[in-house]
């Protein structure tokens, strides 16, 4: 239940779940929470982004995990997946990519991963984060660990 505190700033500052421009036209999320680069010293504390990534991250780990075929991927494959989830949110429409997982092909997983079913027109993760996802892609097929370059 939500303390009179907690209703006054409600009512006064809103409580939004995404980015939005203040009254004064800065960027701010929350409960009036300025992070516009503008605004000297307008950052989340490192402690606020600490929990912030950590919910992301165990919300990317839990989709992950229900995944067919995770529990048996290599540690560089899971962190692969879990990057997807991170991004991707569910892969919900990956099904070739979900398939592939499934059966342990790691060389299929990588080609959906790049590919749409045509296999030739790039994913649209592809075309959006393409160094990443091209990187990746490498890491799926080979199971191996490589640097940002």
């Amino acid at each position: 239940m939500a303390t009179l505190i907690d209703q006054l700033l409600d009512e006064e500052e809103g409580n939004r779940a995404f980015a939005y421009r203040d009254s004064r036209g800065y960027i701010s999320i929350g409960r009036g929470v300025c992070v516009d680069e503008r605004v000297p010293g307008a950052v989340l504390s490192p402690s606020a982004l600490a929990y912030i990534n950590g919910i992301k991250l165990n919300e990317a780990q839990v989709r992950a995990r229900a995944l067919q075929g995770f529990a048996s991927l290599n540690e560089v494959r899971q962190a692969v997946v879990i990057s997807m989830c991170y991004q991707l949110g569910e892969l919900a429409s990956w099904t070739g990519f979900k398939a592939a997982l499934a059966a342990g092909d790691y060389a299929a997983a990588a080609n959906a991963m790049l590919f749409e079913k045509d296999g030739v027109t790039w994913t649209l993760w592809r075309k959006q984060t393409t160094r990443r996802c091209e990187r990746e892609a490498r890491m799926m097929q080979s199971g191996l660990w490589e640097p940002r370059t």
